[in-house]
């Protein structure tokens, strides 16, 4: 994401108007109340109108600051450029909803004057956005107070008394037991190993699927064939065509005959 156009009006200590076409990494100076911060504020106004804390970190200006800052390569589409302006009715952190893992307060690290930013609360911040620490307390404070007590040991759960969550542990062991006791029985029986035959139901369901693709491109390549003749079919004289040409040319073949019988009379009268 870039910022890669930047219009701002002429107003209060702006005496022109400022238009940036971004490239890289650009440096804004100029000497004191030439307008650098009124470009920032304006960009802070129409990049996060919607934070009222960095609004409030700006001057109020009146009139509102206009003009426009384009960026490209936002997550909703990168390939598109966006258009931020007063009468914007998004901001830039509202088109990160649903995208971003944190929070958009993150925005207030965006803007920084004098060697200060906007977070009043930076720790609160942090443990919320950049560390699992909101997580696991949210995760420990669902979990239930008697399974927070419990312990493993040996493979063992000790501290969960009662019906619940260690019955059912028990009661899935048990079942898990059983049905590697009947896997075992079998084989032994059936003198098979079910492991291999599990490989070999899948190199057969491999091979179907190989198949039925195969299938599928033959079934392709025929029907193109079918329409690339059905088209020859058509341009193909019709029945109708085909008797008139018969008939030209059995009139043509009468006449060339015709010329054929007058040309032998006139040799026969030239000879004579």
């Amino acid at each position: 994401m870039r910022i890669s156009d930047i219009l701002v009006h002429q107003q209060g200590p702006l005496k022109k108007n400022f238009n940036l076409k971004a490239k890289g990494m650009n440096l804004i100076y100029g000497p004191n109340e030439s307008g650098k911060t009124f470009i920032i504020e304006a960009l802070m106004k129409w990049l996060f109108h919607k934070n009222s804390k960095i609004n409030k970190r700006g001057r109020p200006w009146n009139p509102y600051p206009t003009g426009w800052v384009k960026i490209t390569g936002l997550p909703s589409n990168p390939q598109t450029e966006h258009i931020f302006e007063p009468s914007a009715s998004s901001d830039l952190a509202s088109l990160f909803d649903g995208v971003l893992s944190s929070k958009t307060d993150l925005s207030e690290l965006l803007v920084v004057r004098a060697g200060d930013n906007l977070l009043s609360s930076p720790d609160i911040l942090v443990e919320q956005n950049l560390s699992g620490q909101a997580m696991l307390k949210e995760v420990q404070d669902n979990i239930k107070a008697k399974t927070r007590k419990a312990s493993i040991s040996k493979n063992n759960i000790h501290g969960l008394l009662g019906p619940g969550l260690y019955k059912d542990f028990i009661e899935a062991k048990e079942k898990l037991k059983n049905i590697r006791n009947l896997k075992e029985e079998y084989e032994h029986d059936q003198g098979v190993r079910l492991d291999g035959f599990v490989s070999k139901v899948s190199e057969l369901e491999r091979q179907k699927s190989q198949m039925e693709k195969a299938k599928k491109y033959l079934a392709s390549v025929t029907a193109k064939e079918i329409s690339a003749l059905e088209e020859k079919i058509k341009n193909l004289p019709s029945d109708s065509e085909l008797i008139e040409f018969s008939d030209n040319a059995r009139r043509l073949l009468e006449c060339s005959r015709a010329v054929q019988n007058i040309q032998s009379e006139k040799k026969e009268k030239s000879r004579e």
